[in-house]
């Protein structure tokens, strides 16, 4: 049978092959799992689909999009709209719909994240890049939402009036050696405290792209950090590249500046970070080729996860666990080959254990594991429905 068909299969026979040697610890008495598969959609192109398979047991639900539906649109949010910040995934997509002015369909939980709520991975809103890449892979969506999985990194660029350049190579998080770092209002109100470095306040003149213009407004050389402007960014330079801006940047030159990610099929739009990768080109990545611990690929927890089919259909993909009799959650082996049977050919891992949620209009339908409910975290991935008047039925 071919990938594409093993789709339409009930999610009952695509879930039989998941299970391992891996045996749950004897559960607790815990009342029985609903039988059946429950399906629905949730909106135009997104479709929900529920099991509990007792063969884990498990709690999986799969969400189905197709982005070429009429409306619908992938979005990441940051919480707290700073570099710095927690929110549930529930108060996440609660404020894209009063804040868009459009239903979000769904959300699920993505990136893993510091206690203070910085993603660990990268982020890219609506083209504005939160966190350059480091080494994990990351999932995206260009301009042509065009979607992609894989480690990227940032290849940027900042040109003076004189024509010097000099390499762009972090955003919101301090620069290192002799590159530039590029605040926004991720960053929060103010650039952090830093020694050594000299700070160019600018005016952007464009709103939107990956090479902008803006007019520096002034440098500052103290050690104190400077206010981040509404209407502009601040670029902070160390090293080779802070002696040249002192000597040949002047206010009122208009600067130009880039932030392109390698390789990608084309310009960011949203992007989110995650750990592993569980498929590429079809085919499973072992956790060996992963450098992920022993402990965290077999251990079965609460997992989240993305990935899509061959005919570009998105799914976000949720299992509760830490639950005996009702979800034991998976081992990584048995994520990957849920997503096989569901016919995918790329999936990335995302946060799990307590930070699994998934939200569908307006509510939690997930079981989160942890005893204070659902976990406050740095980043989703939302599904916006069309806006009101926009996809009027012919």
């Amino acid at each position: 049978m071919n990938r594409n068909a093993a789709r339409f299969l009930p999610l009952t026979l695509l879930l039989a092959g998941c299970a391992t040697a891996i045996a749950p610890a004897a559960p607790p008495p815990a009342p029985a799992p609903p039988d059946g598969e429950r399906a629905e959609t949730v909106g135009p192109g997104v479709r929900h689909r529920f099991r509990v398979d007792p063969t884990g047991p498990w709690a999986i639900h799969v969400v189905e999009v197709d982005l070429r539906a009429c409306g619908v649109e992938l979005r990441t949010l940051k919480a707290g709209d700073r570099l710095e910040g927690r929110e549930t995934t529930l108060a996440l997509a609660r404020r894209a719909e009063r804040e868009l002015e459009r239903p979000v369909l769904a959300a699920l939980n993505a990136d893993f994240f510091s206690t203070a709520g910085v993603p660990v991975g990268a982020q890219v809103v609506a083209g504005e890049v939160v966190r350059e890449p480091g080494s994990r892979p990351v999932f995206g969506l260009t301009d042509r939402e065009v979607p992609f999985i894989g480690t990227v990194e940032l290849a940027g660029e900042l040109w003076l009036s004189r024509g010097v350049s000099a390499t762009l190579g972090r955003v919101n998080t301090p620069p290192s050696g002799d590159t530039l770092t590029l605040y926004n209002a991720f960053a929060g109100d103010t650039t952090p405290a830093d020694t050594g470095v000299a700070e160019l306040v600018v005016r952007r003149l464009d709103a939107a792209g990956d090479t902008l213009r803006g007019v520096l407004v002034r440098m500052d050389t103290l050690p104190s950090g400077v206010p981040v402007p509404a209407d502009g960014v601040v670029l902070a330079a160390r090293g080779r590249a802070a002696a040249s801006v002192r000597l040949l940047a002047r206010e009122g030159d208009t600067l130009r500046w880039t932030l392109r990610f390698h390789p990608t099929p084309g310009p960011v739009r949203e992007m989110v970070g995650g750990y592993p990768v569980l498929l590429r080109e079809g085919r499973e990545v072992p956790d060996g080729a992963t450098g992920v611990r022993p402990a965290f690929a077999e251990t079965r927890h609460p997992r989240s996860a993305v990935g899509w089919r061959p005919d570009g259909t998105l799914l976000l993909v949720a299992v509760d666990g830490r639950q005996p009799g009702y979800s034991v959650g998976m081992s990584l082996a048995e994520l990957r080959r849920l997503f096989v049977r569901l016919g995918s050919v790329e999936a990335l891992n995302l946060d799990g254990g307590g930070s699994t949620a998934l939200v569908l209009r307006g509510a939690t339908v997930n079981r989160p594991s942890d005893a204070e409910g659902e976990r406050p975290v740095a980043n989703a991935v939302l599904v916006l429905g069309p806006a009101r008047g926009v996809c009027r039925e012919r």
